[in-house]
């Protein structure tokens, strides 16, 4: 809701200053609802951006 009222810019400072699960549970939600909007390009960012976010986090398997 925030995102979509632009309370929450993506260029600035918010994701540098949000938790991963807050990153990625956004990038969830509008995946869903662009993909409800029949607009497949923008939901493929968001995926793109979840996806980035994951790879940045992945912990090393000696590290479990």
């Amino acid at each position: 809701g925030h995102y979509l009222l632009g309370n929450i810019d993506l260029k600035k400072q918010w994701p540098k200053h949000a938790f991963f699960w807050e990153k990625i549970e956004l990038y969830k939600m509008c995946t869903l609802y662009y993909l409800c909007l029949k607009r497949p390009r923008k939901a493929a960012h968001f995926e793109a951006l979840a996806r980035k976010e994951f790879d940045k986090c992945a912990l090393p398997l000696s590290f479990i």
